[in-house]
């Protein structure tokens, strides 16, 4: 057993045919032989790489998908096909590269990583630009000297906790990018009408995922290499708000993000990727002019088979059945999206993150009530919902009520400010606050809103703005 083990592994690293199994070999009962046809399908699946002029294409900023250089993840080895609960299961693996100096252990004093403007990392990446900070990360923009390509660095902090939800990030952004690859590799070879290829509009919710370059450990840090994007959409209205520029989140180009958010939505729905924390911050712009979006930000993402956690979402984009204690699934993204809506179309918040109770309020004032059977069948419900269904404020110690909360009604219509009943409408259903009526990401690309064609000239940057 031992020996054909060592000589599949031989012939996985060099891609060749799995060896037969030895005719001796005694295997378990439950022995599932579609884990080495899964095996051969993954390699096959890293074998596609570009050639010389998808290559060219990925340098030049066009749609052409770039693979990781690390390995896609593949089965792994395993032979019994149960988890430690003796339930089914198959087992996946990814190769994750452990850079070092020649030499050096790696071993870092500090603990934090302080990357500075003309520094060269691993030997590899030029740092060209401080990008920002975030809880658990920094981020910097890079010129990948192997490749020439201009690319972010995520650099994780030597953190425990943060090290594993980094690894899950990039489990699942490695997985969507394979996937992705997938649907881009046969749009873009199969020849035009043939029955195996994907639509257009498959190709293009597979593009609007950022695109995973690679990923390594060095000096105690786990680095996440991605492609190189512009403003996420925060700190763009911010930008142009600041610097009194021309409007840029005009209904037509609201439609716009819309339409690409609900596509990339339905893509990650597609293959059992729920975003789970979807707010401006994370969708980037790869286009100022052509107001093209991007999905990034897999680290509070999961699949829809996880054992979920309650504790998810920026609290002023989080569903009403994620607030309640109610099961969650796909929808939850298309809410959020619906509040990132709003808030580019008026400039303001639509739940400001006072607190869960006043949020509750606020939806209730906007929306209209909250349906007694979420109420009655929400874990948390009894935090916010008094017996006679009214939202309150409890006392710090929450024995007693402070103040019961009675908004006066205020309909989204009037709130929008737009004379578009399409869009009051589009904006309406995302912003259901049932669940079960509230659509799919796929169900929302279907609406009237998002059919009628509205064009825009592209948006032309001062000179002395960003680039």
């Amino acid at each position: 057993m031992q020996h054909w083990q060592e000589a599949r592994a031989a012939a996985a690293e060099a891609g060749a045919p799995a060896p037969p199994l030895p005719e001796d070999l005694t295997l378990p009962p439950d022995w599932d032989p579609s884990i080495l046809e899964a095996e051969a399908a993954a390699r096959e699946a890293a074998s596609w790489m570009l050639g010389k002029e998808d290559a060219a294409a990925a340098a030049a900023g066009s749609s052409a998908f770039v693979p990781p250089r690390s390995p896609w993840s593949a089965p792994w080895p395993g032979v019994h096909g149960k988890d430690e609960d003796g339930q089914p299961a198959r087992f996946s693996c990814f190769k994750l590269r452990v850079v070092y100096e020649a030499g050096r252990t790696g071993f870092a004093e500090d603990k934090d990583f302080r990357p500075r403007v003309g520094q060269v990392i691993a030997g590899r990446f030029l740092v060209t630009k401080w990008l920002g900070q975030a809880a658990f990360s920094q981020a910097v923009a890079a010129t990948d000297m192997s490749s020439g390509l201009s690319v972010c660095l995520k650099i994780v902090k030597n953190n425990k906790e943060y090290l594993d939800q980094s690894l899950d990030e990039v489990k699942l952004l490695e997985y969507a990018n394979r996937r992705a690859a997938d649907v881009l590799r046969r749009f873009h070879r199969a020849e035009p009408g043939a029955a195996d290829r994907p639509s257009a509009e498959a190709a293009e919710a597979a593009g609007r995922v950022l695109r995973l370059v690679d990923f390594f450990y060095y000096k105690e840090h786990l680095f996440i290499v991605t492609e190189l994007l512009k403003d996420n959409l925060y700190d763009w209205q911010k930008f142009v708000y600041r610097r009194g520029l021309r409007p840029f989140f005009t209904l037509p180009r609201v439609q716009a993000v819309a339409k690409q958010v609900l596509a990339a939505l339905s893509f990650v729905h597609g293959i059992g990727i729920l975003h789970c924390d979807l707010k401006p911050e994370n969708l980037l712009l790869s286009s100022y002019s052509r107001c093209r979006v991007k999905l990034i930000d897999f680290g509070s993402s999961c699949f829809v088979t996880d054992h979920l956690t309650s504790y998810i979402q920026s609290r002023s984009y989080r569903a009403p059945e994620v607030i309640l204690g109610l099961p969650y699934g796909p929808k939850l993204d298309v809410w959020s999206l619906g509040c990132i809506l709003y808030e580019m179309a008026t400039g303001r918040v639509l739940f400001v993150n006072d607190s869960v109770q006043t949020i509750l309020a606020r939806m209730q004032s906007v929306l209209g009530p909250i349906p007694d059977h979420m109420i009655d069948a929400g874990k948390e419900s009894a935090q916010f919902f008094s017996q006679t269904r009214c939202v309150f404020e409890a006392s710090e110690d929450g024995d007693d009520i402070v103040s019961l909360l009675h908004p006066e009604p205020k309909p989204l219509e009037e709130l929008l400010e737009v004379d578009d009943p399409e869009f009051v409408d589009f904006l309406s259903a995302l912003l259901t606050i049932d669940p079960v009526k509230r659509p799919t990401a796929a169900e929302a690309l279907e609406h009237p809103f998002m059919k009628r064609i509205r064009d825009f000239k592209p948006y032309e940057l001062p000179a002395d703005a960003r680039s």
